[in-house]
């Protein structure tokens, strides 16, 4: 129960894709960056995913999917709850 805790508290936000890039499971509030969209239903990731962060986000997929490496984004603004915050991207294999 403490683990988690601990992990819901402080750990990063982040998520599972499979080789499509569908959502398979979500952590730590992963869900305040994506959104939905107008338009059949869908658990892709470059779909759902704010379009301010969509673009490092396919490339760093790209690179953990296809190269097996680890990527780091550069900062990136994004409008949460009307405030902009600065999100970087870690994204790799499982």
């Amino acid at each position: 129960m403490y683990t988690a805790w601990t992990l819901r508290v402080h750990a990063p936000p982040r998520l599972l894709v499979n080789d499509n890039y569908d959502i398979a499971y979500l952590f730590g509030g992963a869900d305040h960056y994506l959104q939905e969209r107008e338009g059949a239903i869908t658990q892709n990731l470059l779909h759902k995913i704010l379009p301010d962060l969509r673009l490092d986000l396919r490339a760093a997929l790209y690179q953990a999917f296809n190269k097996r490496e680890r990527t780091i984004s550069r900062l990136l603004r994004v409008e949460l709850d009307g405030r902009s915050q600065m999100v970087q991207l870690h994204v790799g294999p499982v």
